[in-house]
């Protein structure tokens, strides 16, 4: 749910949680076995404004990992970035459908890395810049190789707001692994894309 969060930009005064022993969804009565159901709630002071359960008693679908690439149309090197992060994507949806499609009676489990692109031209808030600082690092010159001069974290904290231009594209990131790759490196890219959760489903 925090990846989620971070991946659209949402700031520090929404905290978004999930219920990972299934405590508050037992207590509530809404669980599926052992597991917590499918819901959404919205608490503002302590006062639930907001809350839908998804009906059923079967998982539907398993929601995806998020990838975000910072994008440049102007730029050659977050064009091929966007064409490769583009391509693996397509190959891993046609890769799924075809799965379900395919007979599988011969097979144990199959697996498969699905992720949700997201493309965008807008520099990264605040609070997302720490964390893609978080995940690369600080050391080694990192906060100038992601804003245009930066010499620190809070230096590039800085810049950033004084000019976004200064904030380097392409820059991609996993939110839900804490992972990010600066600039097109295909290796480091592929790299990132294969330490996905693979999804696996018994047939």
């Amino acid at each position: 749910m925090s990846a989620w969060g971070k991946a659209n930009g949402i700031k520090d005064e929404m905290l978004f949680m999930t219920d990972a022993d299934a405590k508050f969804s037992k207590n509530i009565g809404w669980i599926r076995g052992e597991r917590t159901g499918r819901y959404a709630m919205i608490i503002d002071h302590g006062k639930i404004i907001y809350a839908e359960n998804e009906p059923g008693t079967d998982v539907t679908h398993k929601s995806l990992d998020v990838i975000t690439l910072f994008h440049k149309a102007s730029s050659p090197a977050s064009i091929r970035a966007q064409t490769l992060l583009k391509q693996v994507s397509a190959h891993a949806s046609e890769t799924a459908t075809e799965d379900q499609a395919a007979d599988h009676t011969h097979q144990n489990k199959l697996q498969r890395t699905e992720f949700e692109l997201n493309v965008t031209e807008d520099p990264p808030t605040g609070d997302q810049l720490r964390t893609i600082l978080e995940y690369v690092g600080s050391g080694a010159g990192r906060p100038g190789q992601i804003v245009e001069g930066a010499v620190d974290e809070a230096d590039a904290l800085r810049k950033l707001k004084e000019d976004p231009n200064r904030f380097q594209r392409p820059v991609i990131v996993d939110w839900n692994n804490g992972r990010a790759v600066i600039g097109d490196k295909e290796s480091e890219i592929m790299k990132m894309i294969s330490q996905l959760p693979k999804e696996t489903n018994s047939v």
